[in-house]
């Protein structure tokens, strides 16, 4: 199993994680929500 770590330093608030297992590849996207941004549905 391999893990990449991807994002950005002090400009986003979220980051993304490649999980490479067995022939696949997985993109777990760790989005933070920034309140400014936020809207309530």
């Amino acid at each position: 199993m391999k893990i990449s770590f991807y994002g950005a330093a002090k400009t986003v608030t979220g980051s993304n994680h490649l999980v490479e297992a067995a022939g696949k590849k997985f993109l777990v996207d760790l989005r933070n929500v920034s309140r400014k941004n936020y809207r309530r549905i």
